[in-house]
């Protein structure tokens, strides 16, 4: 026969005596004692300590599986085995028999199952919740009559439209809960306008330092033409500002095409994840938004480019500060020593105004081109988005064929069904535990 030890450990047989020949959590009888020798002392748990102890167990010979001899027989005999043994028998009965290890065994188990229910039942909730998610966003069945499935259509769009506007207004969308914490929607939108001119705004920048002296004084003589010198015209500040006002018209139609890229990609993320069932939709429903989107930049790219125009076209400020201080015909300052040259006057008053006025054109720019932005691209997009999608749909006389469900996506709810079915079921079973129902929270 053999004779079997069990111990409760982490720990080979190996790792306790390195000439043993056994696996994991056991060890072989006749491998380790001598004639007239026993493992008593093992099973007392008395040579090498463990937490748990021993369990010792006589197991069939291979004779007797061979002779055919039943489980129920074997354990018999064992029983009988250890109690008329003359140094087993004084054993305690949980010291030896497959029956006590069969009861140990399953408390070691009932205790690692019962620490770990409750992350396998949060496993199994939020299983189940992205399981919903994902039913939800596939839908019911595609309906049978036209009719049901140009309403269902008008539900979707609508879905669309809601969502839309909700990533750009900030709203809680639960549908984009799961979004990684980056600036999106609104907040996006609104970063482009904060680095509008950022740099131009700085304290420190003056537009001056793009010219040196011997600029304004020419500036100066070629304003004079063959009039009376003496005089310098206002013309001297148009061409010296003009062309830096003009440079502020590309940065403003940049932030107006990233504004215009970003709805697009917006528009074309949510209508993938809304669409999904019918991705032969998706082009269709595309192209009427690139072509609302496009026509609503244009407008505001007029109106961009208009505001800019008229800064370089019509100079004026109700500014008090600069009326006050760089409206008067002669200077304010010590020119009492007559060794100052009246030109390096001139140019040194020209360079203030030039920065006085120049930091008040962006000031008001950096303020009006993100509200036309705001307002005839984004708001006026959200505003015609829903009633030119429904427009498109209905006239397309082809929308009906292009409502067709591939096959995956009705696979994919057919199978995501019954794995909720299965969860759900095993949910219930857990929860069934009075014990766990008491402790779980």
């Amino acid at each position: 026969f053999f004779f079997f030890f069990f111990f409760f450990k982490q720990k080979t047989a190996y790792e306790i005596m390195p000439s043993l020949v056994g696996s994991e959590m056991c060890i072989r009888d006749r491998d380790i004692m001598d004639q007239g020798t026993n493992a008593k002392s093992t099973l007392m748990n008395q040579v090498v300590q463990l937490k748990l102890g021993y369990v010792g167990v006589k197991n069939r010979s291979q004779k007797d599986i061979n002779d055919k001899m039943g489980v129920q027989s074997g354990l018999d005999i064992e029983r009988s085995w250890f109690m008329n043994h003359p140094v087993y028998r004084s054993l305690p009965k949980d010291c030896y028999g497959t029956d006590t290890l069969t009861q140990k065994l399953s408390r070691i188990m009932y205790a690692h199952i019962r620490t770990s229910l409750p992350d396998i039942m949060k496993e199994i909730e939020d299983k189940l919740r992205s399981i919903e998610e994902r039913l939800k966003d596939l839908g019911l069945p595609l309906p049978t009559t036209e009719g049901q499935k140009v309403q269902m259509l008008w539900a979707m769009i609508n879905d669309f439209n809601n969502s839309f506007k909700n990533r750009i207004t900030g709203k809680l969308d639960i549908k984009s809960m799961k979004q990684k914490m980056e600036l999106t929607g609104g907040a996006k939108i609104k970063s482009n306008f904060f680095n509008l001119y950022k740099e131009y705004s700085a304290p420190e920048y003056r537009v001056s330092d793009n010219f040196q002296d011997k600029d304004i004084e020419r500036a100066i003589i070629l304003h004079e033409g063959d009039k009376l010198s003496g005089f310098p015209s206002i013309e001297v500040f148009y061409y010296l500002v003009q062309p830096e006002i003009e440079k502020l018209k590309e940065p403003a139609i940049n932030c107006l095409l990233n504004v215009y890229y970003y709805l697009e990609e917006l528009a074309h993320t949510i209508l993938e994840k809304s669409f999904v069932r019918f991705p032969s939709v998706i082009p269709e429903l595309m192209a009427a938004i690139q072509q609302i989107l496009s026509e609503e930049r244009d407008k505001a790219k007029y109106i961009v480019e208009s505001i800019i125009d008229s800064e370089i076209g019509y100079m004026f400020t109700n500014d008090a500060d600069y009326n006050g201080k760089r409206t008067d015909i002669i200077p304010k300052g010590d020119f009492s020593d007559k060794t100052v040259d009246s030109t390096k006057i001139y140019v040194k008053e020209m360079r203030a105004r030039l920065d006085n006025y120049y930091r008040l054109v962006v000031r008001g720019v950096r303020d009006s081109v993100p509200k036309v932005i705001g307002s005839f691209l984004v708001r006026a997009a959200e505003d015609q988005m829903q009633l030119e999608l429904t427009t498109r749909i209905t006239q397309n006389e082809q929308i009906n064929a292009l409502l067709s469900e591939p096959l995956s996506v009705a696979e994919e709810r057919k199978r995501l069904a019954e794995t909720k079915e299965v969860l759900k079921k095993a949910l219930k079973a857990i929860q069934r535990d009075p014990e766990y129902a008491l402790s779980s929270p």
